[in-house]
């Protein structure tokens, strides 16, 4: 899952614009433009807050409000600052000790960057064919899973098909949802989508990125709701959970076992056969 590979470079925001004494009607048009409370002060080690009369204060930036550029956006550690961060902003410094090369700001609105979004689509797209890898090594066909969906599954569908389903490869035609839901009548073991793990897949994750949408939701005029970030955070583990026990159950699979021995093989047979050019070409295609 690429998602846990996104750090805080990806998304922090580099042009800061600084709180200034003399300016603090343009402060005031900022923070309110932006929905902050705060802009930090040109030094970088402290900060000046908005409060609701319209006045700026002075506070030092806490220690745990600060990170690096290349701590993972979505570690456990990052997650507790955001939930610990009333004023909803980190502060990036590029020391280890966080008190000097103040380097940006990062928002928990900056969760919904497209960098995000798209990574996350990304992996509902690896889940997806992952499944209907699954599927396939499982011998199950169009015909079973459409049997299921018209007379088995919770939600029926009596509708037929706009076209015969012969006429698609393996399971193209199926939805997430369609495909999860099959998935866990069959059953197998150590694979179970239960209905939570359904809906935080498909409902909750695949539905909101791919139509766009924030996946942190503005709950107020200047603060965004930490629990859409808890509830994104719990739902990503759900997808990459269920996507590992895939990888899983597919790496143990007898039928994938003897055709990756068979590929691994056949490259070895070239690479005896014409030597360091041929071992070049399989490194550099893959």
């Amino acid at each position: 899952m690429h998602y846990y590979t996104l750090t805080i470079a990806d998304i922090m925001e580099r042009n800061v614009l600084f709180y200034d004494a003399e300016n603090e009607d343009a402060c005031r048009t900022i923070c309110q433009t932006l929905n902050l409370d705060n802009l930090p002060a040109l030094d970088g080690r402290s900060c000046y807050f908005l409060d609701d009369d319209g006045n700026f204060t002075s506070q030092p930036i806490p220690v745990g409000s600060c990170v690096r550029p290349h701590e993972r956006l979505f570690d456990d550690s990052i997650l507790n600052k955001f939930r610990q961060a009333s004023h909803n902003v980190l502060f990036v410094y590029e020391d280890e000790d966080c008190n000097s090369n103040f380097l940006a700001v990062v928002h928990i609105s900056d969760f919904n960057r497209d960098v995000v979004i798209q990574t996350i689509q990304d992996d509902i797209l690896v889940f997806e064919r992952t499944l209907r890898q699954f599927l396939i090594l499982l011998k199950e066909t169009n015909t079973s899973i459409d049997t299921y969906l018209k007379t088995e599954s919770p939600k029926k569908r009596n509708n037929k098909l706009k076209k015969p389903y012969d006429n698609y490869a393996p399971f193209q035609q199926y939805n997430l949802s369609d495909l999860l839901d099959f998935a866990r009548h069959l059953s197998y073991p150590g694979v179970h989508y239960d209905d939570l793990t359904i809906k935080a897949i498909n409902k909750n994750l695949r539905n909101t990125v791919m139509h766009g949408k924030n996946v942190v939701e503005l709950v107020s005029n200047d603060h965004y709701s930490i629990e859409s970030l808890n509830e994104l955070d719990f739902n990503l583990k759900k997808l990459a959970g269920a996507y590992f026990t895939l990888r899983s159950a597919i790496s143990k699979d007898e039928s994938y076992i003897t055709t990756k021995r068979a590929l691994n093989q056949s490259k070895l047979k070239l690479i005896a056969q014409s030597g360091q050019l041929a071992l070049r070409t399989i490194l550099e295609l893959g």
